[in-house]
């Protein structure tokens, strides 16, 4: 599979670079399918994950209490962004630091599903 790295600049700042996946023969990023699929039905936790993506990338940098550690295997370094700790809607991503981070796709977790 071919990809491309993408940076976000819409959200990179001082605080720390965004970047997402762009696959080859695709013309969105990981992310820009993520906004998409979950704007109509979870506007409001989009609206928050995307300026908290702002707020990562423009000031704070990517601090790891804005982070859910350990979403995917043992040691392969995924976490989930998310707006409130209650919201049921995450985006996966890989945080390199407090200076970038790597986002991926993600979803809504219906609250019958444990980690």
């Amino acid at each position: 599979m071919n990809y491309d790295i993408i940076e976000l600049d819409e959200f990179s700042g001082k605080g720390a670079t965004v970047y997402s996946i762009l696959l080859e023969g695709d013309d969105e990023t990981l992310f820009d399918h993520f906004v998409d699929e979950n704007k109509q039905n979870h506007f409001e936790e989009v609206k928050s994950i995307v300026n908290r993506l702002e707020i990562i990338g423009k000031q704070t940098g990517a601090r790891k209490h804005f982070f859910k550690q350990a979403e995917g295997l043992p040691g392969d370094g995924v976490c989930a962004l998310y707006d409130d700790p209650e919201s049921k809607l995450r985006l996966y991503c890989i945080r390199y630091g407090s200076v970038a981070i790597l986002l991926g796709g993600g979803g809504h977790k219906p609250p019958d599903i444990r980690a």
